[in-house]
């Protein structure tokens, strides 16, 4: 490798150091600075609809990869299978259900926000739909699920797109 695109790839990983910790700094100001927070997974979100109702985002998964990198996942994932989560289970849940039961103290070290609202849109695999439904209920609140039609034709079919747009109304008013 050049010497040229090692700096660069070591800037790259400055810069995401820096995200995060600038990303996990906000999460744990978002209580005293009166935002609401939502925790959603990475595929198939709507950051963007979210943010414009000044939403801090969590991304569950980010923090179970986080964990993993950090080498602290394997306490967490203990932890939910203490409560009953079997070994078979996705090492994601396990880390973020046991990391909830910890206390909710996120792989940087800092106190990761309790969500006003959870918004499972369903593109993945059922793990989502279950893992929500398990945070909701730790949590005491709302799950909303956002149900995303896959492409049957190639295209974007208008009764899909009325469908979605109806689902995105309803959450603007919670």
């Amino acid at each position: 490798m050049s010497e040229e695109r090692y700096q660069y790839q070591g800037a790259g990983r400055e810069y995401q150091k820096q995200l995060l910790t600038a990303w996990y700094e906000r999460l744990e100001t978002a209580n005293e600075t009166g935002r609401k927070v939502a925790y959603l997974f990475v595929p198939g979100n709507i950051a963007e609809f979210l943010r414009v109702f000044d939403f801090e985002l969590v991304f569950p998964e980010v923090n179970a990869l986080q964990c993993g990198v950090r080498k602290i996942s394997g306490d967490y994932i203990l932890k939910a299978e203490d409560v009953g989560y079997s070994p078979d289970v996705c090492g994601y849940v396990k880390n973020d259900i046991g990391m909830m039961l910890a206390g909710n103290v996120g792989p940087s070290g800092t106190q990761l926000p309790k969500p006003d609202l959870l918004l499972c849109t369903y593109c993945g695999c059922t793990t989502f739909i279950k893992w929500f439904e398990a945070l909701s209920h730790y949590y005491d609140v709302p799950l909303v699920m956002l149900d995303v039609p896959y492409l049957r034709t190639g295209k974007i079919e208008e009764a899909d797109r009325n469908y979605v747009v109806a689902q995105l109304k309803e959450l603007a008013k919670v």
